[in-house]
């Protein structure tokens, strides 16, 4: 496809907000262009893989992204990881680092504090469920096995690093879903327990931070099917001003935020038609001109997985979603997104039954047309 420089602002007359699965039902002009021709993840093609971004600013936004783990389409599970790195022709260069000395795996997690990286869980080739955690010193390239989780081990669980500390919590192990929340210090090398999640039970949820705060949303619940609660986490006390209202959140606590359906009596939820799914993915980016409501600033995008290629758009600052341009690719299930220096990648899952290599950059202020 073409990657038009155009701004959303001389089009706006003109864009049509509508979701499609296939090209053939998208209309002439969406709001957002995804770019495919970015160089792919260099590794085996794989899905189940995680992703961490290093020397982050409090809003998810890094300098450096690492992807690894994971299992390819001859159910060989992966210890490797590669780094993506920005270049100055708006590409992004891909290189192999140290493997990670723990064993191979699926569905594991990742975070970051500082200069460093965190993997752990997930399950081996004989899908043992893991509970070994390792950490990645991005100045060395190398690898230090640190204190086991100290929850019971899983998969599919979500992390994330706030300020100075990691974060790990829901999952499944095979038999019973988790809510509960473990907090990992860099310091004293310790786990103890955080506040646990308020919401469902859930695995394959979607983890996202801006502001020192952590949004988890999206994912499978106890009954098999997917959850439309929304919360998110602050380490600190903290005013959150939403489209519903302002509350006053505590330190250390869950604020549930608006559902991902249309529950409410209010209209501004009345087109969450697809927000809830399973196996996506999420990243953020700041600055963006003005997106579909209208409204600069920091915004989430969500996309893949269960529902298909649709992409939304979550406004942190209003507590709103909104749709976006699909997703361009074939829409893939477990795959990875991270931000680097404020562009949002999406790279590797399973794509009809097959793992991927494909990497696709999201442009949130463009315009893209389907008819070129």
């Amino acid at each position: 496809m073409t990657r038009f420089h155009i701004s959303l602002l001389s089009f706006a007359a003109f864009s049509v907000v509508l979701f499609s699965c296939g090209k053939t039902t998208i209309p002439g002009t969406q709001d957002g262009n995804w770019y495919r021709e970015v160089p792919p993840f260099q590794g085996p093609a794989r899905s189940h893989a995680v992703s961490f971004v290093i020397n982050q600013d409090g809003n998810g936004n890094g300098t450096t992204a690492y992807v690894g783990t994971g299992v390819d389409n001859f159910n060989t599970k992966y210890n490797d990881f590669y780094q993506a790195t920005p270049t100055s022709d708006s590409s992004i260069t891909w290189t192999q680092v140290t493997n990670m000395p723990g064993v191979g795996r699926t569905d594991a997690v990742a975070f970051s504090v500082g200069n460093k990286g965190y993997v752990g869980l997930g399950q081996d080739s004989a899908t043992n469920v893991l509970r070994d955690f390792y950490q990645y010193d991005s100045t060395s390239n190398s690898w230090t096995r640190i204190a086991d989780f100290a929850g019971n081990a899983r998969y599919l669980a979500v992390g994330f690093g706030i300020q100075n500390f990691g974060y790990v919590g829901t999952g499944y192990d095979g038999r019973f879903y988790y809510g509960d929340f473990w907090k990992y210090d860099p310091t004293s090398g310790n786990w103890e327990a955080a506040p646990s999640f308020k919401g469902n039970k859930r695995a394959s949820a979607v983890a996202f931070v801006y502001g020192n705060r952590a949004f988890v949303v999206t994912g499978i619940g106890e009954n098999g099917s997917p959850v439309n609660d929304f919360y998110v986490y602050s380490p600190n006390a903290v005013t959150v001003t939403t489209i519903s209202g302002t509350f006053n959140q505590t330190a250390e606590s869950w604020l549930r935020l608006n559902p991902i359906a249309n529950i409410n009596t209010a209209t501004f939820d009345d087109g969450y038609s697809n927000i809830m799914r399973s196996q996506a993915v999420a990243f953020v980016m700041t600055g963006v001109q003005t997106g579909i409501t209208g409204t600069g600033g920091a915004k989430a995008f969500l996309t893949c997985g269960t529902a298909g290629s649709s992409t939304w758009e979550y406004d942190i600052a209003r507590d709103l979603w909104t749709t976006r341009t699909a997703f361009e690719s074939a829409s893939v299930n477990y795959g990875v997104a991270f931000t680097i220096e404020n562009r949002g990648f999406v790279t590797t899952g399973l794509a009809g039954g097959t793992g991927v290599s494909g990497t696709s950059e999201f442009f949130p202020d463009q315009v893209y047309n389907s008819l070129d």
